[in-house]
């Protein structure tokens, strides 16, 4: 491995090379060994020019900074649904299922779903098996909106 890492990096620092081949280098030499391996040949001062050591060195740390910033991504989307599942979980006994839904608000089965499409109703907050359920106070918050408007 550190025998191929080598030629690869020689291949990159060859100026007879196209720069083509130099990034193709490069980018071989980056998927053939991870981080510290890569780092760690860089910093060996064998035949390496210092400003291509300096390079790459930043080339690592903006790699690094770029995985810090997606597992902080990563993180707060996992968070986000971790709280929508919390907040989507519902007994049966704590909603109001679809039948008694359009007994309150007077509108067709089709009609909320269109409007649940064109985000002008609540969705539903949780299911109990097939049975998608609704928060009672959503539905009417949104039953006193409409009447007041």
């Amino acid at each position: 491995m550190d025998e191929r890492l080598t030629k690869l990096l020689q291949v990159a620092l060859d100026p007879r090379c196209t720069d083509g081949e130099r990034i193709a280098a490069l980018n071989a030499a980056a998927r053939a060994a991870d981080a510290v391996t890569l780092a760690a040949t860089l910093a060996t001062p064998k035949r390496l020019p210092q400003g291509f050591a300096l390079a790459m060195e930043q080339q690592l740390e903006l790699l690094e900074a770029r995985i810090t910033e997606q597992d902080q991504e990563l993180s707060a989307a996992n968070a986000e649904i971790a709280r929508l599942k919390a907040q989507r979980s519902l007994a049966p006994e704590d909603g109001i299922d679809l039948n008694t839904v359009m007994q309150l608000t007077g509108l067709s089965r089709a009609t909320l779903y269109r409007r649940m499409a064109a985000a002008q109703f609540p969705l539903p907050c949780g299911s109990a098996g097939r049975l998608k359920l609704w928060e009672r106070s959503e539905i009417s918050n949104w039953n006193n909106h409409r009447a007041t408007t």
